[in-house]
């Protein structure tokens, strides 16, 4: 048996189509169909139903499916703890992390940190999933959370204050909360809408209040600027956005969300890994004022 076929195996059973797991694996449609086949023919059993939504595992590909998911999972424990020996302060680091801290503070920590280790190259990806370090999608997280997950370990940098701001065109001055909940709001969804901010807007801000909805703090950011409506924003974010005014004192948040710094257990032998660690905690630490408003 070749060991190789069980990715392909596993990569269609997670996303339901041939061609879902051929862009996943960086493979045309038909390599991944001719694997699948190849394998069927050779053990002598049918892995998938071929459904119009799809494709379904039968018993048998039930059987593969567990299988190669245990071998993924060790090939990863492998990735991870030989990462975590690497002693080199070079190559790359993978840095996941928001876009309100990408549109704010973080630029300038990652080129301080890049001028004083050159060889060490930074790949950002911006979005809110801690997900992507448990997976090894990324060696260091900088994030926004109340509680992180207990297989990471790192700092906690300090408190995220979150305020309400109106477009900087409108100069009514700093208004006690109820008076703000009959204004018209643009709101959070998506992801977002799940945090304790979201959480408090829902049970605050009435539905017939909302004018628009959005996936991320930047384009809520720019639609309060323009005017839409009122917004929640992180203040290390509003108070420096252009086209923007603080409408409120801090708003009270349960739990409240904090600024983490973190990494993988696996990697806390890792030099680039431990180096950039150390160095953004220091420089973040300087900006807990701007995070606390």
């Amino acid at each position: 048996m070749d060991w190789s076929d069980l990715q392909f195996i596993l990569a269609v059973a997670d996303r339901g189509s041939l061609g879902a797991a051929a862009r996943t694996l960086g493979v045309n449609h038909t390599t991944v169909l001719r694997r699948i086949q190849a394998f069927e023919k050779a053990h002598g059993v049918r892995l998938f139903d071929r459904l119009p939504s799809g494709h379904a595992l039968t018993g048998a590909g039930e059987a593969a499916q567990d299988i190669a998911r245990s071998i993924a999972e060790l090939v990863e424990e492998l990735e991870g703890r030989i990462a975590g020996e690497d002693l080199r302060l070079e190559g790359t680091l993978r840095i996941a992390t928001t876009d309100t801290l990408m549109a704010s503070i973080l630029p300038g920590i990652l080129a301080a940190f890049q001028k004083e280790h050159p060889a060490v190259e930074m790949d950002v990806s911006v979005g809110s999933d801690l997900a992507n370090l448990g997976k090894r999608e990324a060696d260091v997280a900088i994030r926004v959370t109340a509680a992180p997950q207990e297989t990471l370990i790192g700092r906690k940098i300090g408190v995220v204050a979150m305020a309400v701001y109106r477009t900087a065109a409108d100069e009514a001055p700093l208004a006690q909360m109820p008076a703000l909940l009959s204004e018209k709001w643009v709101a959070l969804s998506g992801d977002l809408a799940g945090t304790s901010v979201g959480r408090w807007m829902r049970a605050n801000v009435g539905e017939g209040q909302i004018a628009c909805r959005i996936d991320n703090f930047i384009s809520l950011a720019q639609a309060a600027a323009a005017g839409m409506g009122l917004a929640a924003l992180p203040v290390y974010l509003g108070d420096y956005a252009p086209g923007l005014r603080r409408a409120s004192a801090p708003i009270h948040l349960r739990p409240i969300p904090s600024l983490w710094i973190l990494s993988h257990r696996d990697l806390k032998r890792s030099a680039k890994v431990r180096a950039f660690v150390n160095f953004g905690a220091a420089a973040l630490l300087r900006e807990r004022k701007r995070l606390a408003g």
